[in-house]
C-alpha cells in the first residue's frame, strides 16, 4: 500500500547543516529531556508532534510550516503558512478544532528566542490563522476544554495563562522564584496548575483565578497528573523516589511507591490505577499499584544496559520501552545504540523491536509514541514521518512513500 509523502526533509544548504544536526539532537538523544522526545506527552501540550484521533500534527526539519498528516494514508491534510522562522513545537487543541505553533531560529552558538516571536493559533478546518500570542515560549499547553492556554517563557520569564476566546491574557503565576522550564501544566480537570520550583517544592494554583493553593514540599525531575486530575505523580529530583500526591490539597497519598530505584521514567496508566517506570539500576521495566505502591509485574531484556522511557497503552494491554546498549563499536565510531520495544503486557512477548540506530544524525529513526486512539505507532526517520505499526500485533500497516 502506497500513501502521498507526508513530511519530508528538503536537500539544504550547506549553512544549514548544524540546523538539521541540532534539531535532531534534541528531538533523539536519550538525555535530552525536554518533550519533544517523551513517549508520553500530556493532552494538549506542546511538543515535537502532537496527535488527534488518526492525525498528527508535526514540522519537518528547518521548515516554517506545520501540517497535519493522515496516519493511515500519509496525506496532508491541512498546512499552517505564516511563521517567518522554523517550528519547532505544535500542540492539538484535544477536541482537534484549533492548533497552536511556534517558531525559533538558531545560529552555531546554540538557541535563541525566534525574532519571530509569536505562537499562533490555527483554526485546523480552514487552516487560517485565528490570532497570535506575541511570545517565543519554551512550552504551551492548551486547557481541557480548549479555553486556555498556559504559556511557559523560560525560568526567568514567568508563566502565563490566555484565554483564546477573546485573545486577552488572562493572568501571570506568581511563582516565589525560578521555575523548571517545560514542566508547568494545566490539570486534566480543570481544577489545578502545577509549576515545580527551583528551591525544591512545586507550587499548585488555581485553574481560575491563578492564586497560590498549596506547595508539594518535594523536588521533582519529573511530574504529572493522573487523566482524571486526582493525583500527581512526582519522580523525585534525584530519581530514587515516586511518590503520588493529591493535587488539590498537597497531600502525601502514596509515598515511594516501587521502592528505592534509580528511575529514568515513570508514567500513570489511563486509569490510574497503576504505574509504569523504566529503571536504570538492574534496568528493568516494571508495572506498580498506585493505591498500594507493590510491584505487580516487571519486564526486561537481556544485554540493556538502560531503559529510557516507557509507556503503557490506554487498555493497558501493551507497552513500550526506549533502551540502550553502550558503546557499540561501529564503522564510523563507538556509539551507543537505540532500540524500542512493543510489549504484549499480559505474556510478557516482545512484539517487535524498532531499531532507532545511534540516536542522532542521518539514518535515525525515532518512534513516537502510541497515537491517539493507541492503536498504531507512528516512526519518524530523518525528521520525515517514515512509517506506521501495528500496536496490536507489532507489525508493518504501511510504509510512506518518498517524493
Amino acid at each position: 500500500m502506497k500513501a502521498h509523502a507526508s513530511l519530508v526533509v528538503k536537500p539544504m544548504h550547506r549553512s544549514l547543516i548544524f540546523h538539521l544536526w541540532a534539531a535532531m539532537l534534541i528531538l533523539l538523544n536519550t538525555e535530552c529531556v525536554h518533550s519533544q522526545r517523551r513517549l508520553v506527552v500530556p493532552q494538549g501540550q506542546s511538543g515535537g508532534w502532537s496527535f488527534h484521533g488518526n492525525q498528527i500534527l508535526l514540522a519537518e526539519s528547518y521548515s516554517k510550516t506545520a501540517s497535519i498528516v493522515n496516519l493511515a494514508t500519509g496525506t496532508i491534510v491541512q498546512t499552517f503558512h505564516g511563521h517567518t522562522e522554523p517550528v519547532w513545537a505544535t500542540a492539538f487543541s484535544l477536541d482537534g478544532t484549533k492548533a497552536a505553533t511556534v517558531a525559533y531560529d538558531s545560529d552555531d552558538s546554540g538557541y535563541d528566542y525566534s525574532t519571530d516571536n509569536s505562537i499562533r493559533i490555527w483554526d485546523v478546518l480552514s487552516g487560517k490563522e485565528l490570532y497570535r500570542i506575541p511570545h517565543a515560549a519554551l512550552l504551551f499547553q492548551f486547557s481541557q476544554d480548549g479555553s486556555r492556554l498556559l504559556v511557559d517563557l523560560g525560568d526567568s520569564h514567568g508563566l502565563e495563562v490566555w484565554d483564546i476566546d477573546t485573545k486577552r491574557k488572562l493572568f501571570d503565576l506568581e511563582v516565589t522564584r525560578y521555575h523548571q522550564p517545560y514542566a508547568a501544566s494545566f490539570d486534566p480537570d480543570s481544577m489545578t496548575i502545577d509549576v515545580p520550583i527551583d528551591n525544591g517544592t512545586i507550587e499548585i494554583f488555581n485553574y481560575g483565578d491563578g492564586k497560590l493553593r498549596c506547595r508539594i514540599p518535594e523536588s521533582a525531575s519529573s511530574a504529572e497528573y493522573s487523566r482524571d486530575g486526582k493525583q500527581f505523580l512526582i519522580v523525585s529530583s534525584d530519581a530514587t523516589v515516586i511518590n503520588i500526591w493529591d493535587p488539590r490539597t498537597c497531600r502525601l497519598l502514596q509515598g515511594t511507591i516501587g521502592g528505592h530505584h534509580q528511575f529514568t521514567a515513570a508514567h500513570f496508566s489511563s486509569d490510574g490505577q497503576m504505574v509504569v517506570a523504566s529503571l536504570l539500576d538492574s534496568p528493568r521495566v516494571q508495572l506498580i499499584s498506585a493505591r498500594t505502591g507493590t510491584m505487580i509485574k516487571q519486564f526486561s531484556l537481556p544485554g540493556v544496559d538502560r531503559f529510557t522511557d516507557v509507556a503503557l497503552s490506554a487498555d493497558g494491554k501493551r507497552l513500550l520501552a526506549r533502551w540502550q546498549i553502550q558503546g557499540v563499536q561501529t564503522q564510523t565510531g563507538i556509539f551507543d545504540m537505540h532500540y524500542t520495544t512493543l510489549w504484549d503486557v499480559q505474556s510478557g512477548q516482545e512484539l517487535h523491536r524498532f531499531d532507532d540506530g545511534a540516536g542522532m544524525g542521518y539514518g535515525s529513526s525515532l518512534v513516537l509514541g502510541f497515537s491517539q486512539d493507541h492503536g498504531t505507532i507512528p516512526v519518524l526517520v530523518d525528521t520525515r514521518l517514515a512509517s506506521l505499526w501495528s500496536a496490536q500485533t507489532g507489525k508493518l500497516i504501511i510504509k510512506y512513500q518518498s517524493p
